[in-house]
């Protein structure tokens, strides 16, 4: 078993790591960050220094915490990304069909105002994973804080990775061989009942909003083209499901990271909402779930113990009104704790891979 594991941390897509981008991490000690804020007193005058300065970070810690620039609104937010950011992510075209709905006032910024779930602790994850183009890089904005909780805990692959392989080796080597199986249900309009539940506890759009204006064979097609396989069940649900690696090559350093979506669409997350709803279903049946690519789901124990392992390897820092943090989206794994009180932040999403 232990040279099992060792050839995967030694697979040749596990690159040594050149020295320049080499730093000795110091992140995460009993929840405390020991990050650099970079204080910008005004966007539109970012020095050449600056940018370097913040490129390295991310190079050496994966992130960049930006504090004093005031990104209040999506206009500032925009134009400090397109500093940052070769290209921004067209959420809607690329991946929007599968998640909530999102909304950009200003062209690649996605607000988020008092969304309905603020009772859900996100599991911390490699955004936009579960779509075979996902990004580089992603940045989040506190516009307004929540009057309570509401924090943003985000990790270290670098530090979180030989846990999850010291722990769990045969299930990251399948993992690594087999990949993921992400499924995701989109009810039929004409079951009032469920479109009504889903929609308002879970914010689950119908296949027909969705896909508006087509058939089932049209939406097949589509999904056919994507490299999905839809599956109509016996109520009318429209299940999509597609394959996925559970790792990512990283594009600078070569580094080969376990990055995926495997806590985050799992169906357990679905135990968080209220009235039990969810819980008496088939994992496969909930509104989203994910298995190992050869047909196996986590056990309970598993997912709980992974789960575990991320929560106690993560930064958590209230954010100020006014603070950014950009993410090497390979690296850096991100949640949401639960709130109250009105909350606005703001995410962009660039440099696709």
């Amino acid at each position: 078993l232990t040279t099992i594991a060792a050839s995967l941390i030694s697979h040749k897509s596990f690159h040594r790591i050149p020295s320049r981008y080499f730093r000795s991490s110091n992140s995460v000690r009993d929840g405390t960050p020991s990050h650099l804020q970079i204080h910008i007193d005004n966007v539109s005058s970012i020095s050449d220094i600056t940018k370097d300065l913040v490129e390295n970070r991310l190079l050496y810690q994966g992130y960049a915490f930006f504090r004093g620039a005031q990104i209040t609104d999506s206009y500032r937010f925009q134009k400090l990304q397109n500093i940052f950011f070769h290209d921004l992510y067209d959420y809607v075209k690329n991946g929007g069909i599968y998640t909530a709905t999102r909304n950009d006032k200003v062209e690649g910024v996605y607000e988020f105002v008092n969304v309905s779930t603020t009772f859900w602790d996100m599991p911390a994850h490699n955004d936009l994973s579960y779509r075979p183009r996902m990004v580089g890089r992603v940045s989040i904005a506190q516009f307004k804080p929540s009057d309570k909780g509401g924090i943003t805990p985000f990790g270290d692959m670098r530090i979180i990775w030989p846990k999850l392989i010291a722990k769990f080796p045969i299930t990251m080597i399948e993992l690594h061989k087999h990949g993921l199986i992400y499924t995701k249900n989109l009810p039929d309009a004409n079951n009032t009942e469920k479109t009504k539940l889903w929609l308002e506890t879970a914010d689950i759009p119908t296949w027909q909003s969705t896909f508006p204006n087509m058939t089932k064979s049209q939406v097949e097609k589509i999904l056919e083209g994507n490299g999905e396989i839809a599956e109509w069940m016996a109520d009318g649900t429209l299940r999509i499901s597609w394959k996925l690696p559970a790792f990512r090559t990283h594009p600078q350093t070569g580094e080969y990271f376990f990055c995926n979506q495997l806590l985050g669409f799992d169906a357990r997350n679905f135990w968080q909402w209220p009235g039990k709803i969810f819980d008496k279903l088939p994992y496969i049946d909930c509104p989203t779930h994910v298995r190992i690519g050869n047909g196996r789901d986590l056990t309970d124990d598993e997912y709980i113990e992974i789960l575990d392992i991320h929560k106690n390897n993560v930064i958590r820092e209230p954010w100020k009104k006014g603070d950014v943090v950009l993410f090497d989206n390979l690296r850096i794994i991100h949640g949401r704790e639960p709130y109250e009180g009105d909350r606005v932040l703001a995410i962009t999403w660039g440099n696709i891979l």
